[in-house]
């Protein structure tokens, strides 16, 4: 991945994490956020039939990657 683009997601997901810090209040979760997240950053270039592939796995990825922040950018 290009070093700009590295950079972006780290501070996204960097700042999402802060957001998922006051999710007793806010009810934003790893997984909310993946779901309002996922669609938008991991748009297929082709739309595909499978209304999973555009929603539900992006989200999962967001997830996954804020959840694992830590590990995915020490």
């Amino acid at each position: 991945m290009p070093k700009p683009n590295h950079d972006t997601l780290r501070y996204l997901l960097e700042h999402l994490c802060r957001v998922i810090t006051h999710s007793d209040k806010n009810r934003m979760t790893p997984h909310n956020l993946g779901i309002v997240f996922g669609p938008t950053l991991f748009r297929p270039e082709q739309e595909t039939s499978d209304p999973a592939a555009h929603a539900l796995y992006p989200g999962q990825l967001v997830q996954l990657m804020l959840t694992d922040f830590t590990s995915l950018f020490p």
